[in-house]
């Protein structure tokens, strides 16, 4: 049977109604019903069944996926196999998202009616990722049919699908949630669509310095009342969460070129591990630039000036400042001159060498017994920072009454990061564990592989896996060792 809709009823789920402007527009011009058809992109008309969607979530015949697929009407396809759906979102509305070819999703448009518009933009495609707040790279091939229909009912086309997105991103932030939640079997049976949610409005910005209130940010979720003043203020959109295709997002300002971030999982104690409220990820500001052109709009305190770069004019071009546990500053230098060209505000951060998912570990619970050797051998060897490991802490596995695996879980909370390590250690680290600038041969894969025939994460989880023991750990111990030694013998002096 064709996969090209014959009607304007697509092949929508009992009780989702197809949108009027997508039965208006391919009663208006048929033609664009064609497969071949040119609408937008790469862009097609497509109808898929609920059976064939749920392939979204998971293998056929997957329950979850299943129930999801209760929840959407598939109407377009791109080449490389995700598809254009609408959404009978659980809080009501019926916004177009996008369903990846390899899992995750994202909502693109508020209704039918905007995601025509933004096809009117002309994107090669979409994807996961991306603001949209660039016009495309090459003026995109839009059926003429589309924009004459758009121009007939009044309705412009935007330059960039920035608005658009941003709209529906902040109205319906929960969809990679939900899709989440399909994959694990979460979604229940649908619910009547209702009206669609406004959009929350945002408060005035309070009364108060600019900068002072932009320091304030720094580590604050993006829903947090000052953020979204300050934001407002400055003329920016808010925030959107971020997820886990998207771990990071952010908002611009043309007319001043402030740029501010935001993460779900900065490599901060504070903000780990990353957590959910619902089906929608915490997501925390962690960096605000400020550039020389934005002066006007934000006053700097006493005591700094953009005519003067705090650091020395024939040092390096950037001076960093911590202010506390949770801020520091940058500055940077003007090319020319001993000026200020922009400012950073960030939370500051830690370089990860190791990090353990529960949730990995559902699936194979041994997952991560090979890093756990490596990390108590390193902490029996004293390469672990002594403040955050001291000697009782570490006696049980001294005294081996606990386990490799016990001691990542444990007392290392599930990561490894740089603050962790002895003073020096980290190169050891990036070199063997990381191997970086290292043979392949040398390098802590290869060892694992020399040693255990596989590591764990290569394991089928019906395999027999490397067993969380100290057997098993005395026989990659003799291989560390040597490496470090190795290390040891060229590593700096001093």
């Amino acid at each position: 049977m064709s996969s090209t809709p014959e009607s304007d009823e697509f092949e929508f789920p009992a009780g989702l109604p197809v949108p009027q402007p997508l039965r208006d527009l391919l009663r208006a011009f048929p033609q664009l019903r064609q497969p071949s058809a040119p609408v937008s992109g790469s862009f097609a008309f497509h109808a898929q069944p609920p059976g064939a969607v749920a392939r979204y979530f998971g293998e056929a015949g997957h329950a979850g996926g299943q129930a999801a697929a209760q929840h959407l009407g598939v109407f377009g396809v791109e080449p490389d196999g995700s598809a254009i759906a609408i959404w009978r979102a659980p809080q009501g509305g019926l916004p177009v998202v996008y369903l990846g070819s390899e899992g995750g999703g994202r909502v693109l448009a508020s209704d039918a009616l905007q995601f025509l518009r933004l096809l009117g933009v002309g994107y090669g495609e979409f994807a996961l990722y991306g603001n949209l707040d660039e016009p495309p790279e090459e003026d995109g091939e839009v059926a003429p049919e589309l924009l004459a229909w758009l121009a007939a009912q009044g309705l412009s086309v935007p330059a960039t699908g920035e608005d658009i997105l941003a709209e529906a991103e902040q109205r319906w932030p929960d969809f990679d949630g939900w899709v989440e939640d399909a994959i694990a079997g979460r979604v229940v049976t649908p619910v009547p669509a209702g009206p669609s949610p406004a959009a929350a409005p945002v408060a005035a910005a309070a009364g108060g310095n600019l900068w002072d209130q932009m320091l304030a940010c720094i580590g604050r979720r993006i829903d947090d009342p000052l953020v979204l003043q300050w934001l407002a203020a400055v003329g920016a959109k808010p925030l959107k969460p971020a997820t886990p295709h998207n771990d990071s997002t952010y908002v611009s300002v043309r007319a001043t070129g402030i740029e501010v971030s935001a993460e779900m999982a900065p490599k901060h104690r504070g903000f780990w591990p990353p957590r959910k409220d619902g089906r929608i990820w915490r997501t925390y500001v962690t960096r605000i630039i400020v550039p020389v052109k934005a002066a006007g709009l934000i006053p700097l305190p006493d005591g700094l000036s953009w005519a003067h770069f705090p650091g020395t004019v024939d040092g390096h071009g950037f001076m960093d400042q911590a202010v506390s546990d949770t801020l520091e500053l940058a500055f940077l230098r003007a090319d020319k001159g001993g000026s200020i060209a922009r400012i950073d505000a960030r939370l500051p951060t830690e370089r990860d060498f190791m990090e353990a998912s529960a949730d990995y570990e559902q699936t194979k619970p041994l997952v991560y017994v090979e890093d756990a050797f490596f990390v108590t051998w390193c902490a029996l060897q004293g390469l672990l920072d002594p403040a955050r490991y001291p000697a009782d802490l570490l006696a049980p596995w001294r005294a081996r009454s606990a386990t490799p695996l016990q001691l990542l879980h444990g007392p290392c909370g599930r990561i490894v990061w740089t603050d962790d390590l002895a003073p020096g250690a980290s190169d050891f680290w990036d070199r063997y564990y990381r191997g970086f600038g290292t043979p392949d041969a040398e390098r802590w894969v290869s060892d694992v592989k020399t040693v255990f025939g596989s590591s764990n994460h290569f394991r089928e989880p019906e395999e027999a896996m490397t067993p969380d023991s100290w057997e098993a750990f005395d026989r990659i111990a003799p291989k560390i060792a040597r490496r470090f030694e190795a290390w040891r013998r060229k590593a700096p002096q001093g």
